[in-house]
Formats: structure tokens, C-alpha cells, sequence
């Protein structure tokens, strides 16, 4: 058993967060535990111990309501501990989030309890309820049996919907502090027979984006693997693990160093981690950084404002191209990391000063930005070749050979990078990223592509802000493609 399930909170004095604890304590102790309640939070905090232990609160046989605390002993307690009562109801609403479900879970609450003194229903993942499942046990929680609890847990409480949200008793459970981490980890590793020094605790506590269960996973994998109980070689240990410094990474980041960070990315992605929680949590810490900034936390950023807020931005768009990426998963990542400290090393270290690049041709008087520039000689990612208007030319003929409106989409777009097998094409409008973003419109540029290359070529979008011209796309369409019917044109687009 691992040592989170092992030594789980059984009462509410168990609980790790002192914010929580003194909130149930007062409403125990008042013997008015509301009907319906929702505990919201960051996961790995405590959320479905806290339910638990209320539902032995409301069914402990050797409990009176002046007491606060289950026995844990009586038959009550104990099948509630091991998950066989029949009058605790737990619900995946992740896998259970259909009207169907709640139905069933409504004509359910009509039959009393088979033994305990109370049903108790724990709904996990509430917010994953679809509108019409939710709208449906609305009614229920405005008027519930007498002797029936919902006990409703989310880390997205705002995905909720109002009338649900102010129907329920909100007890609000943050990310734990690092002296509320250290206090849980010193008594598991006391349980334990492990003598561990604080500071590798608090190092622990840092690693643990402020969960419980994180902190314990992490001092459980310390002790199976009998790495050493030293400051250096716990923290060599972690440095190698899935777990990792989001603020090394970002400084790193924001220093250029591409290769500690493509190193770094490299050692999460053979740990096992994906990218998008790796995203994730780099978002996460950029997103504390800026709020610490503005006032909104406590603490000191080493950050400035305009990096961070463009750091979110741009790390934003990498979520958004791990959408669709099957076997590059970490590539969209790579690829920023390796422009970002680029563009870094060429503009003297800025990397949101845009140098203006002379567009020479028929509109000799226009400018864009190097973001948005086609793809030219030496602006390689790996080695890329160079992407010659007539080949970019070639393509577009081809796949409006197949289908205009993919075509004009595309007029709104042009090649940013080729590495061998993938193309990278810079988008102007969200609407045209999505479009092509579809399966059916993706399948037949990179089929083209494919043919055109005489190998397999795999294409992802990003945004890159429109040339200033005077020039529209609708106007370049319509030179290029005089012979055609542009409203047919236009129709086909909107309705693909």
C-alpha cells in the first residue's frame, strides 16, 4: 500500500491543511453539517479524506452529535474507511457525468438508508457534469431527503454551474503552504522509522506545487529507492526524476540556454512525464510570478512583467499546438524553446523587440516582422531546408486541385519552417489555424506535402500576427483566382 493510502486522514484533527480543519471543527461542533457541500480545490489537498470523514461524522455508531470526531472502530466507520458501505455513495463524475447517471443517483436518494443513519453521496469531479445532469440535481440539492448528504469535490469550481455553486456550503481548500507539507511529511516519515532532515522536506515541500499527495509520492519513491538522506543527494535524485524546479527552468529559459532546457525537457520526457502537464505546470508557475508581481500573492518575483506576460502568452500557444501532435508530443515545446533562445542570441537578448524585415517585390514599401517572415536560408531548426516560394507555390496548386477552400485558407498563411519530416506553418486569423487545424483539411495538406517532399511530412500551425499591408486576404484571393466563383469559394470555407 503506498504511503498516501497508508496513513490517509481518518479524522478531522487528521487533516493537513489548518484552514480546512478549523472550518469543519466549527461546523461539527455547531451539529449543523450542512446537506449539500462542496469542497473545492487544487487536487492532491485533502478533498476526498475531508468527505470521508464527514460521512463517518453523520453515520458513527458510537458518536453523538456532541462529539466531532468518528470512533473508527464501530462497523460504520470502519466499512466507510474501506469503501463497502452501501449508504456511502461514491461517484467518478469524470465517468459518470450523463443525465442517465444522475437519474439513476436521483430515483436512488428516494430509498432510505439500507443501514446506516444517513446516505451520504461523495460526486468527485463535479464539474465534469454535463449542463443537463447538473440542471437535474439542482432540484435535489434545493430539497434532499432528511436523512441524505451530497458531499459534491472539484478542482474547477467555477466550471460549476451558478445555481449549483449557491445551493452548497463552500469550504474552500488551497494549496498547502510549505510548513503545513513539512508537518504532513515529518509525521509519515516518523511512522516510517525515517529520521529525515527538515531541509530536505522543505525541498520536497518545493517540489510539490503545494499537494499533499504529490509531497507523499515523492518521500515514498526517496525511501523505495534508498537514495541517500542527504541535502545533495536528494535533491541529485529529484533533479533527475519527473519532478523538477519549474523556476530553474523558466531562468533558464528566459537566459537562453537552450541546451540545460532541451536537456531538461528530454530527462521529464524520459521520466515519463507528458508534455502537457509539463506546459502546465511551467504555466502555473508563470502564471503565480505574474500575480506575485501584481500585488495578488505575497513573495518576490526575479521576473520582470513584460517577459512573464509574453512567456504566458507564448507558452499558451505551445498548449495549443500539442493538439493533434501523435508521435511528436514534446516537439511543439522544443521548437519554441530553440526560437525563443535564438530569436534571444540575435536581437541582443530580448526576445519581444521584432526587428523589421524589408519585404522586396511588387509592395517593396511593406514590412512584417521576423516572427512572420517566410522561411529564408539558415533559419534552420535542425538542419530545415530552405522552402522556395515556387515549391510553397507548387503546393497551394496542388491542394486546390483537391479542394479550393483548404486552398484559400492557406492564403492566409505561409511556411515558417521544414525540418525533414515537419512543416511548421504561421496562421494569421484563429479562424483559418482552426479550420486547418481539422483533421479532413490537415490529412490533405500533409498528404500533398508528402508528395511534393517524397516523404512523410507532418504540419502544425501557429499564430503569427498578419502582415501590415493594405492588402486583405479576401483581396488576394480574389486577384489570384479571378476565374473562379468566390462566393462558392467563401461558402466552402465556412461550411468545411
Amino acid at each position: 500500500m503506498s504511503l498516501y493510502l497508508k496513513y490517509r486522514p481518518q479524522r478531522i484533527s487528521d487533516l493537513d491543511l489548518d484552514s480546512v480543519r478549523e472550518v469543519l471543527d466549527k461546523m461539527v461542533e455547531g451539529g449543523k453539517i450542512p446537506q449539500a457541500l462542496l469542497l473545492a480545490g487544487p487536487r492532491g489537498t485533502g478533498k476526498t479524506s475531508a468527505a470521508r470523514i464527514l460521512a463517518k461524522v453523520v453515520n458513527c455508531e458510537e458518536n453523538s452529535r456532541k462529539v466531532k470526531e468518528p470512533c473508527n472502530k464501530c462497523d460504520q466507520c470502519v466499512s466507510i474507511t474501506n469503501g463497502s458501505n452501501i449508504d456511502v455513495i461514491e461517484i467518478d463524475a469524470a465517468s459518470h457525468r450523463g443525465i442517465d447517471d444522475v437519474r439513476a443517483l436521483i430515483e436512488s436518494v428516494k430509498l432510505a438508508p439500507a443501514r446506516a443513519r444517513n446516505k451520504v453521496y461523495i460526486i468527485d469531479e463535479a464539474h465534469m457534469l454535463t449542463l443537463e445532469a447538473s440542471n437535474a440535481l439542482l432540484k435535489t440539492l434545493e430539497e434532499p431527503p432528511p436523512s441524505t448528504y451530497f458531499i459534491l469535490a472539484t478542482t474547477e469550481p467555477e466550471k460549476l454551474i451558478p445555481t449549483i455553486r449557491s445551493r452548497a456550503t463552500i469550504v474552500s481548500f488551497k494549496k498547502a503552504s510549505k510548513r503545513e507539507i513539512v508537518l504532513s511529511l515529518q509525521k509519515k516519515a516518523k511512522a516510517e522509522g525515517k529520521k529525515i532532515d527538515r531541509k530536505i522536506l522543505e525541498l520536497i515541500a518545493l517540489r510539490s506545487d503545494g499537494s499533499f499527495r504529490d509531497a507523499v509520492k515523492i518521500l515514498e519513491e526517496i525511501i523505495n529507492e534508498s537514495v541517500e538522506l542527504s541535502l545533495e543527494k536528494v535533491t541529485e535524485y529529484l533533479d533527475k526524476s519527473v519532478f523538477f524546479d519549474e523556476s530553474l527552468l523558466i531562468k533558464k529559459l528566459v537566459e537562453r540556454d537552450s541546451s540545460f532546457v532541451l536537456d531538461s525537457i528530454k530527462k521529464l520526457s524520459e521520466s515519463g512525464m507528458s508534455a502537457e502537464t509539463l506546459v502546465d505546470k511551467l504555466l502555473l508557475f508563470v502564471r503565480d510570478e505574474i500575480l506575485t508581481l501584481a500585488g495578488l500573492k505575497a513573495g518576490k518575483s526575479d521576473f520582470d512583467r513584460e517577459t512573464l506576460l509574453a512567456l504566458a502568452e507564448d507558452l499558451l500557444d505551445v498548449k495549443r499546438g500539442l493538439r493533434d501532435i501523435s508521435g511528436f508530443e514534446f516537439l511543439p515545446l522544443e521548437i519554441f524553446v530553440i526560437r525563443y533562445c535564438e530569436k534571444g542570441s540575435s536581437n541582443g537578448g530580448n526576445n519581444h523587440v521584432r526587428e523589421k524585415v524589408e519585404v522586396k517585390g511588387d509592395d517593396s514599401n511593406q514590412e512584417e516582422t521576423a516572427d512572420s517572415a517566410p522561411l529564408r536560408n539558415g533559419e534552420s531548426l535542425i538542419g530545415s531546408a530552405n522552402l522556395s516560394n515556387e515549391v510553397w507555390k507548387n503546393i497551394l496548386s496542388r491542394v486546390g486541385s483537391v479542394d479550393i477552400s483548404v486552398e484559400a485558407l492557406l492564403r492566409a498563411a505561409k511556411p515558417l519552417r521544414l525540418d525533414s519530416g515537419l512543416l511548421e506553418l504561421g496562421v494569421y486569423y484563429s479562424f483559418h489555424k482552426g479550420k486547418l487545424e481539422e483533421i479532413k483539411h490537415r490529412q490533405l495538406l500533409e498528404k500533398v506535402c508528402s508528395d511534393v517532399f517524397g516523404h512523410n511530412v507532418k504540419v502544425i500551425c501557429s499564430l503569427i500576427k498578419p502582415p501590415e499591408t493594405k492588402r486583405n486576404v479576401c483581396d488576394v484571393i480574389l486577384e489570384e483566382k479571378q476565374g473562379d466563383d468566390i462566393i462558392e469559394v467563401a461558402k466552402k470555407i465556412f461550411e468545411s
